[in-house]
């Protein structure tokens, strides 16, 4: 769901629970995205049917993923 506002959410969770003293790290897949395929894509990209697309997709939620662990 695009545009919903969940970034914005948890970064203000993320914010709240850092001033009560909890260390807290919000990842966004999207960012991972951008930061290893760049920024412009159509709306082709996203398509469930683009093979190529959705395994680079996948590749960066993984390596969201694989952070969110560590």
């Amino acid at each position: 769901m695009p545009a919903r506002g969940k970034t914005y959410i948890g970064q203000k969770l993320s914010r709240y629970l850092r001033w009560l003293g909890i260390p807290t790290r919000v990842f966004n897949v999207g960012d991972y995205r951008r930061k290893f395929y760049g920024a412009e894509h159509s709306h082709e990209f996203f398509d469930s049917k683009n093979v190529e697309a959705t395994a680079m997709r996948m590749e960066a939620a993984s390596i969201a993923l694989k952070e969110m662990i560590q």
